[in-house]
């Protein structure tokens, strides 16, 4: 019998032993247990390090799992328990947990005023609150527990069935009921990730979102994790005997001895384990690699007449790489780009000195330091030589032009984007006052310079100087002249990339100019003589007028301008077709999309989605020959065209659209890196969640729950590298997309940590910050509206935490609700300040300021202003009846 394709033949296989016949292997379960213990610390620090918490650092198998030392003197006491899924949700007759409350009664009888709150973690659920007339039911749910004890202002004032609960716990503790009362009311329930997910949530969501840590590469952060979590093991694993002489030491730190003392792990432990030095990163690059400075430098090699690089020029190239401020997972691609730049510079200079004998001399050092590896001295060499040699006005101006030129490239070329722009600059200001033609190139190079630093590093700087600098070309060029039709397209390619970045109001504003710009040079080209400047101005106009249709409010307009964009996109791919132009792939993507945007108006949008994925399949069909960022760009797109799919004209999930939209998400993230294209990435991982948003959205049943955290997980990692700086819309979508995920869940009845409810409130809140900074009023009032949605849906549900969240909501509204009190929309906002003051009354069955919020807002629309909207003014008269019917139902 021959052996089949995927057997490994026996001679090769390793020895194993024999598998037992009980396969579950206890010791490893409790190593797992343990590591999610020790890695739940870790989360701990990073929250304390990223100042979410007032932790100093923590102490380790200290009475507790984890003892939390506040700044205020105070400690937290922390226990964190695993349990298998199929065991259930924790109740109030789980022994674990009974186990632990009796730890926690203990621990506040011993260290008193000094104990602040008491946390209990775990993988499992918590069984959840239950309308039941069996009273045995009903207080088996830990949560409705803690909620019955913390809602009593003292123990008689327990409701049963939970006042007998309180008193079985004394029982068993051997406590007095009182001693109980008060421990429970410091109690929190806390669901953690679970044990399958929690190490890539303490890479991806938490390490990650440390400012030291926030460009490491995924590989970085999980040795950093590692190595975080092997220490807190240490921590966690001496021996101690005597409670006493340790709680001594955690309010007296070193005074007794190394021993206790190795227990304590400060949070800066987070930050002091950052790679420091160069040559250790280099290593981490090559390591990332997976090949050695060798392979490197026969991959960078070539057989030009420049001769190829050098070891000592590969290694100042992986130098310059670890310098520049961006991590990158795959750096292949751009490290090969940036040798060849290298070898480039490096020929340029060895013609110029086999031309020229007095070259030759001159350009001597230049090119030993470049050859050596020593870019510093090969920049100062160039310096020098600007400054000396030539004689003669033209002949000055032409070498200081050439070598400030030359100083860009070489800048360039090891990632000193904002030098070598300055030195471009530089090139064209003194090639202006001889060659006009050249200096226009030279603005080119300095704008490109500055357009790759912020497609590398994110943010909106390098953009709008490139933005700048590409515009003053088309300001220089005659009109009408083949530059200025140049420098349109290279301004309007440049305004398509940085208006993928930019706030709304910014990205309309570039939008605009963009748009009548390029419609005013496409109608003056011929498509026929200038056939491939028209049509990468016409692929361009295209890519704009598909953000114009995303941009816009007004559905007739959206509708125009999508038109537009398929009509133009589908005679330029009728043209580049015939004439065979590399411009086809960019324009069948442009096309995709439109035909995508228009399926919002068509009247069947399965047709519109269907022609978007075949044009989509089109490009893909030579896959082979797109660029990483093409294909990663392709791949996200056709994501985006079946997630859609999935969703329209019919009555369920299209569950083949579902999957087939999940699998090519899963092709863009195997090409856009999280580090390469950092961006790129998250917009993937927004998607996804998008995605999965959808599913919940349409199925609407208790099992669609797990779509609903699959997208906030999928959010939790985009944001991870999104940031406000950096990538402002894209970060105040993501956040605005999670708050509106939590509210539709708590609407439906799903529970939610209340944590998670609180952060998504804040996030809102920085969103609608910025969004009043770029002045974005649709955003403030998608937040308000989304705010509202989970406050709302916490009061009707009664839950636990509705005061607390409500009282957060209520106090970040303060700030707007003053901002915007003369504008169209105060009338909104009065409305949310008033339902916050009467849910808070309601929830207290507070007579008094229940009245004082009807008051409020009956007295906010008595003042009609002349902007004031009706359709806001109805829904506050709507809410203000609402009000009313409930304040009449309460108990007097």
């Amino acid at each position: 019998m021959g052996i089949s394709e995927l057997e490994t033949p026996i001679s090769s296989r390793p020895s194993t032993p024999p598998t037992p016949q009980n396969v579950r292997d206890v010791g490893d379960q409790t190593a797992r247990n343990y590591r999610y213990q020790h890695s739940y610390a870790v989360i701990l620090l990073a929250s304390a390090c990223r100042r979410e918490r007032d932790y100093q650092a923590i102490w380790c198998e200290h009475h507790e799992d984890i003892l939390a030392e506040r700044s205020d003197g105070k400690f937290d006491g922390w226990q964190i328990k695993t349990r298998r899924p199929e065991s259930g949700a924790w109740t109030t007759s789980s022994p674990d947990f009974i186990a632990a409350l009796g730890r926690f009664v203990a621990l506040t009888q011993f260290m008193g005023e000094t104990l602040a709150d008491l946390h209990f973690v775990s993988n499992a659920e918590f069984q959840a609150p239950i309308n039941s007339k069996d009273r045995s039911r009903i207080s088996r749910s830990p949560i409705a527990l803690l909620a019955a004890v913390k809602q009593s202002s003292e123990l008689s004032a327990v409701t049963p069935p939970f006042y007998d609960v309180v008193g079985r716990l004394a029982d068993q503790f051997r406590a007095s009921p009182q001693h109980v009362f008060d421990t429970l009311r410091k109690v929190h329930l806390v669901v953690g990730p679970s044990r399958g997910e929690i190490d890539a949530t303490l890479s991806n969501e938490h390490l990650a979102r440390i400012e030291a840590h926030k460009n490491r590469t995924a590989e970085e952060l999980n040795s950093l994790r590692d190595a975080l979590v092997g220490l807190i093991a240490r921590a966690s694993s001496l021996h101690v005997t005597s409670p006493e002489r340790h709680l001594y030491a955690v309010t007296s730190p070193g005074s007794e001895g190394p021993t206790v003392s190795a227990k304590r792990v400060a949070i800066e432990v987070l930050t002091e384990n950052v790679v420091a030095t160069t040559s250790v990163r280099r290593d981490r690059i090559l390591a990332g690699l997976g090949l050695k400075l060798d392979d490197i430098l026969g991959l960078l090699n070539s057989s030009e007449k420049s001769g190829g690089l050098n070891k000592e020029q590969v290694a100042a190239l992986l130098n310059a790489f670890s310098e520049f401020d961006a991590t990158i997972d795959d750096p292949m691609p751009l490290l090969l780009r940036k040798a060849g730049e290298l070898r480039t510079l490096q020929a340029n200079l060895a013609d110029r000195m086999a031309d020229d004998p007095d070259d030759d001399k001159r350009f001597e050092p230049v090119l030993d330091a470049v050859k050596n590896g020593d870019f510093d001295a090969a920049d100062e060499a160039l310096e020098t030589l600007a400054e000396t040699g030539a004689v003669g006005r033209e002949a000055i101006l032409a070498q200081t032009a050439q070598l400030f030129a030359m100083r860009g490239s070489l800048a360039a070329a090891r990632f000193r984007y904002e030098t070598a722009a300055e030195h471009f600059a530089t090139s064209a200001a003194v090639a202006r006052a001889f060659d006009k033609q050249w200096s226009f190139s030279l603005l080119a190079a300095q704008a490109d310079a500055l357009t790759e630093q912020s497609r590398l590093n994110g943010g909106m700087a390098g953009f709008r100087k490139a933005l700048a600098i590409l515009s003053e070309r088309v300001q220089s060029a005659p009109p009408k002249s083949f530059a200025w039709f140049t420098s349109i397209t290279d301004l309007t390619a440049t305004f398509g990339l940085a208006c993928e970045r930019a706030a709304a109001p910014e990205a309309n504003e570039m939008i605009r100019y963009a748009l009548n710009l390029s419609r005013e040079a496409l109608l003056l080209l011929d498509e026929e003589k200038h056939k491939e400047l028209w049509l990468s101005l016409a692929n361009n106009l295209g890519a704009i007028l598909n953000h114009a249709v995303r941009h816009a409010y007004e559905k007739e307009t959206a509708e125009s301008l999508n038109q537009e964009a398929i009509a133009l996109l589908l005679r330029a791919a009728q043209i580049a077709k015939s004439a065979g132009s590399s411009e086809l792939t960019n324009i069948e993507i442009n096309l995709a999309t439109a035909y995508r945007r228009s399926s919002a108006a068509a009247a069947d949008p399965r047709v519109a989605l269907e022609s978007a994925i075949f044009h989509r399949l089109e490009v893909l069909s030579n896959e082979e020959e797109l660029s990483q960022g093409q294909l990663g760009n392709t791949y996200d797109s056709l994501g985006n065209d079946y997630a859609e799919l999935a969703v329209v004209g019919i009555p369920d999930l299209d569950r083949d659209a579902f999957r087939r939209a999940m699998a090519a998400y899963r092709k863009a993230l195997a090409v856009r890196s999280r580090s390469l294209s950092p961006v790129d990435w998250a917009r993937t991982q927004f998607n996804i969640a998008a995605n999965y948003g959808r599913a919940f959205w349409k199925f609407r049943h208790p099992a669609s729950r797990r779509y609903a955290q699959a997208a906030l997980r999928r959010l939790e990692l985009a944001l991870s590298v999104l940031t406000r700086e950096s990538s402002p819309q894209d970060w105040a979508n993501a956040c605005a997309h999670s708050g509106t995920i939590i509210a539709e869940m708590l609407g439906e009845g799903h529970d939610v940590d209340v944590v998670i409810v609180e952060k998504t409130i804040t996030r809102l809140s920085e969103v609608a910050d910025f969004a009043d900074r770029v002045i974005d009023a649709e955003l403030v009032l998608r937040t308000l509206d989304t705010q509202a949605s989970v406050v709302l849906h916490l009061y009707l549900g009664r839950h636990p935490a509705a005061s607390r969240v409500i009282t957060l909501a209520s106090g970040q509204l303060q700030p707007r609700l003053a901002a915007y009190r003369n504008t169209s929309w105060r009338v909104l906002f009065e409305l949310a300040d008033a339902q916050h003051a009467f849910m808070l009354g309601h929830l207290s069955n507070d007579h008094v300021k229940v009245e004082q919020a009807i008051g409020a807002l009956k007295e906010a629309l008595s003042k009609s202003h002349a902007n004031d909207q009706e359709e806001f003014v109805e829904l506050a008269r709507t809410v203000l009846a609402d009000m009313e019917e409930k304040m009449a139902e309460m108990p007097k």
